[in-house]
């Protein structure tokens, strides 16, 4: 669930919708608008993890959302944001002794 349903689900949801709506929003280019977008997009998705996790959990993937929102931002593109989360998940759920 973690590693595969999780990241494609949430990037199609976070990328795919609400970043690439906000971007569409903003003129190309424009600083402040597309990293507006990316902190809207990355407030949304930890707000999201906020209604399973606890609060402090759900913080702590608003540095890990910024970061998968740039690399969308730099590519348009779903897949590497997918791999990114992905294995940004599972870098969780070793730290965690979880086998995955």
């Amino acid at each position: 669930m973690l590693l595969l349903i999780a990241p494609v689900t949430e990037e199609l949801v976070f990328r795919g919708g609400l970043h690439e709506a906000l971007l569409r929003q903003v003129r190309p280019r424009h600083v402040a608008g597309t990293l507006g977008a990316n902190a809207l997009t990355a407030l949304a998705f930890a707000a999201a993890h906020a209604a399973n996790h606890a609060t402090l959990l759900a913080g702590l993937t608003l540095l890990p959302a910024l970061l998968i929102g740039h690399v969308y931002q730099q590519t348009r593109r779903l897949a590497p944001c997918i791999v990114l989360h992905a294995l940004l998940n599972a870098s969780w759920l070793l730290r965690a002794g979880v086998n995955a």
